[in-house]
């Protein structure tokens, strides 16, 4: 699948704009919920924000807000140790299914290979992959 930036401003994730300009398609991290796969969302979740008027920013949860500001700071070790990445990149969209983008953290700038930063606490972090894998 090939992918390309829009030509379109790349507002800040999470804003109201940012909100509403998502609901023109289908993004990466709402795939898990329509599949029934997210522990956090379902398809009719995402139904309804996608057919709702106006979509208003959620309140952030404790473990977002930690997740948020230590972002840059999973992003300074990633960079460390694998090379440099291009931070907030503009948001990607499939050229063959022009519904499909993502929202990326960051992009590696040898490969353009995606770069997510995700934090977990040692409560829900068994959840997740092995280190250094992608699962």
């Amino acid at each position: 699948m090939t992918f390309t930036t829009p030509t379109l401003s790349n507002p800040p994730p999470g804003s109201a704009e940012w909100l509403n300009a998502r609901k023109q398609g289908i993004g990466a991290s709402e795939t898990a919920a329509i599949l029934g796969l997210s522990r956090y969302k379902s398809a009719v979740d995402v139904y309804v924000d996608k057919t709702k008027e106006i979509i208003a920013p959620r309140p952030d949860s404790a473990a977002s807000k930690r997740g948020r500001r230590l972002e840059p700071v999973v992003l300074d070790m990633y960079e460390e140790q694998y090379g440099a990445i291009h931070r907030n990149p503009p948001q990607v969209t499939s050229e063959e299914y022009p519904f499909m983008f993502a929202s990326l953290d960051a992009a590696r700038v040898d490969d353009g290979r995606p770069v997510e930063a995700k934090t977990a606490g040692k409560f829900v972090a068994y959840q997740w992959g092995e280190a250094e894998t992608d699962d």
